[in-house]
């Protein structure tokens, strides 16, 4: 009973979480795109600082986060607040030059949420698809009730109005970690010993890097993407609010297929087992050529109808990706003992060094070539990406 009443505040956490993503991710992101006059490089500079950002606040506070990750995950929710009222009392002009700023501080609160978040949902989740499905379709819904409501008061009040109630949802979700069972780890966080045991453990080794390559691509084909696609909405549409209103569009598809798998692979015996596995690699092998298809689609013939095609099949084949990467990593870090602190800070190195090299590779094709080109370029390299992450995915499958 105890571990579902944490179950249940931790998803109350992820839900706040789901809600200020979609300001200071998606439009954040387009009202620095608009004020950067539609340029890339100030929007990639941006996430290049804070994926950068995440990783070493990880190793300054790695010891925290070992010792005492609810106290981190709540410490990740005040600097959420702090980051909000510093986006709204920042006036346009003050906010395109001291983006760096806020991008740093946008990483440490990323990291002081996300990496606690993981060490404790391995610790109290029994069953890791229920909770990840169940996470991702409060994501999701986030993105149907907020985006087009925010949408369209951004385009008339800007952020100060709606920055307010992300303040309320913020101090919300701190309030929320109070309510989590606190644990704490005796044991000090040693990269050392952590790959040592590894080594040790060859079957587990095996699991453990080839997590950490599913990380490094799903830093490519999910952040990148994300920012890419944006881009295209971005010179394909006019407003935040059509914006918002695409964005609730295939929220929706991508509930129903978290919903579904959630139905499909919940924990069976016997029999049922294999059946669920064969049935695991085909719908991955099936989502990586599917995704490439849309991909190649949307290049070969760019307009409004090829790109919301693309967008319905990466909303239903990337989800499905997304679903088993998602279960994997919590099932490796459940796995992983008292080594949980040292995997979430490894595989979020390996997930920002995928972050910063696709967005890197943004920057500079785009700054050779030109921004239709480069966008072009990076889509057909994150395809292939996501055809190599698909594969390494299955071989940690069980």
């Amino acid at each position: 009973m105890k571990k579902e009443k944490n179950i249940r505040y931790l998803l109350l956490v992820a839900a706040s979480m789901a809600l200020i993503n979609v300001f200071c991710g998606i439009f954040l992101t387009s009202k620095l795109y608009d004020l950067a006059e539609n340029s890339n490089q100030v929007v990639s500079s941006y996430y290049i600082i804070a994926y950068i950002t995440i990783p070493l606040t990880c190793l300054a506070l790695r010891k925290l986060f070992k010792a005492r990750s609810v106290e981190a995950m709540r410490l990740g929710g005040v600097l959420n607040s702090i980051l909000i009222i510093c986006i709204a009392t920042l006036d346009d002009s003050q906010l395109i030059s001291m983006y760096g700023i806020i991008a740093v501080l946008f990483g440490m609160s990323q990291a002081c949420y996300y990496i606690p978040y993981g060490i404790v949902v391995a610790t109290y989740a029994k069953n890791p698809i229920a909770y990840c499905t169940i996470a991702n379709i409060i994501d999701s819904s986030a993105n149907i009730l907020f985006p087009i409501t925010l949408g369209k008061i951004i385009d008339v009040r800007s952020f100060k109005t709606v920055a307010i109630v992300l303040v309320a949802i913020a101090i919300f979700q701190v309030l929320s970690t109070l309510k989590i069972d606190s644990f704490r780890s005796k044991a000090e966080f040693n990269f050392n010993k952590f790959f040592t045991a590894i080594k040790n453990e060859i079957k587990f080794k095996t699991m453990v890097m080839n997590t950490a390559k599913i990380t490094f691509f799903k830093g490519i084909n999910t952040s990148v993407l994300d920012r890419t696609v944006l881009l295209l909405i971005k010179s394909l549409f006019d407003t935040n609010f059509e914006l918002g209103w695409l964005t609730t569009l295939f929220a929706i598809v991508t509930i129903s297929v978290n919903y579904i798998a959630k139905k499909l692979f919940m924990p069976r015996n016997g029999n049922l087992i294999t059946t669920q596995l064969r049935l695991k690699k085909a719908l991955l092998n099936f989502s990586s050529i599917a995704v490439a298809i849309g991909i190649a689609y949307l290049i070969i013939s760019p307009s409004k109808s090829s790109f919301i095609v693309f967008r319905f099949m990466s909303s239903v084949f990337i989800t499905i990706i997304m679903i088993f990467t998602d279960t994997n990593h919590y099932s490796v870090s459940a796995e992983s003992g008292e080594f949980k602190a040292e995997f979430q800070i490894f595989t979020e190195f390996c997930l920002s060094a995928g972050r910063v090299s696709g967005l890197l590779v943004i920057l500079i094709v785009d700054y050779l070539i030109g921004s239709i080109i480069a966008i072009d370029a990076v889509i057909i390299g994150i395809a292939i990406i996501v055809l190599l992450h698909s594969k390494t995915l299955i071989r940690n499958l069980k």
